[in-house]
């Protein structure tokens, strides 16, 4: 956990395959700790092929039966369902000259925002923030994509820096 805070959490990401893996990472770890999805993590980018988008949408019946029979990663049926479909969904709009990172990024001009956390016990109110980017994934039917997670998402891509300020990584994000 410490070492996915100290490297990973958090840095402006825009790379379109690796949004897609952390936005279904995200999808994974709806309802779960994140230490686990850290401790499966290896074992389910091998499942999804290092999540390539373009081979994860040719998946088929049998790739299904065979990520439910796989027992090294998280086997929730509809996460996965979701996670092949959004791998389809994203070709398709690649195809119209659309990309994830522009879905992610554009709604903030392509700038990280920080929220300038002082402590844990603030209560952030992220609805009216998480809006613009809800209606844009609704709207390319992105599948089990509520606002927890596409913020969690936001969080881990680096749109949103909500390091601590004290954190040493605040200021390096910033």
């Amino acid at each position: 956990m410490q070492q996915y805070h100290d490297q990973e959490w958090g840095v402006p990401e825009y790379n379109e395959q690796q949004l897609f893996a952390l936005l279904s990472l995200e999808i994974f770890q709806a309802g779960l700790q994140w230490k686990l999805i850290l401790q499966k993590r290896d074992a389910i980018y091998q499942a999804f092929d290092n999540f390539d988008y373009s081979k994860v949408a040719r998946y088929s019946g049998a790739d299904l039966k065979r990520l439910l029979n796989n027992k090294k990663i998280i086997r929730n049926r509809l996460k996965i369902k979701a996670i092949i479909s959004n791998a389809k969904r994203l070709v398709k709009l690649h195809h119209a000259g659309i990309t994830l990172r522009h879905l992610t990024w554009s709604p903030v001009n392509n700038t990280p925002l920080d929220h300038l956390i002082v402590n844990n016990n603030e209560p952030l109110d992220y609805s009216k923030f998480i809006e613009p980017f809800l209606i844009k994934f609704r709207y390319y039917q992105f599948k089990r994509i509520g606002p927890k997670t596409l913020y969690s998402y936001l969080q881990a891509v680096g749109v949103v820096n909500d390091h601590l300020t004290k954190c040493f990584r605040h200021s390096q994000i910033s």
